[in-house]
């Protein structure tokens, strides 16, 4: 014979106790202090420094980290340095040449120079700058040698 079932609050009420027995057990196998084995947090990298950092304690790491870091800072340098200089060359070019009544060529060439240094310090910011590539594979080579430390971009 089938089984009848209560109507309204009492079967919900019935059903619940059963959903959580049922939920309890279900949970009890993935829960994490039941694991033996804990989880290590992986540590924040944002930037060649941080890796090179911490890549250096790992010879077989620290030369490719520290090549990748230095060619960070260089394109950086560059970078400031030049579109800098540019921008101050350029303005300095603009502003002596609609102080006087016309242009001359040499405030027109100034402005021109101060415009292409910035441009070529740009290019070769972007020349010379690490992928991000580059640093998501020194972090895959650093998990897999130091699984206990693992770090994340």
């Amino acid at each position: 014979m089938p089984e009848l079932k209560q109507p309204g609050a009492v079967q919900a009420k019935e059903d619940a106790k059963a959903g959580a027995a049922h939920q309890h057990v279900a949970k009890a196998d993935h829960c994490p202090a039941a694991n033996t084995q804990q989880q290590t947090i992986p540590r924040y990298i944002g930037d060649w420094d941080q890796l090179s950092r911490l890549a250096g304690s790992d010879p077989g790491i620290a030369p490719m980290t520290n090549q990748f870091a230095s060619r960070d800072k260089f394109a950086g340098d560059v970078a400031k340095v030049g579109i800098l200089s540019g921008l101050g060359l350029g303005l300095f070019g603009v502003v002596s040449g609609t102080s006087g009544d016309s242009w001359s060529k040499q405030d027109k060439g100034l402005a021109i120079a101060g415009a292409g240094v910035a441009v070529l310090a740009w290019v070769t910011y972007w020349l010379s700058m690490p992928a991000r590539s580059d640093f998501l594979d020194v972090i895959n080579l650093w998990n897999q040698r130091h699984p206990d430390l693992p770090v994340a971009p």
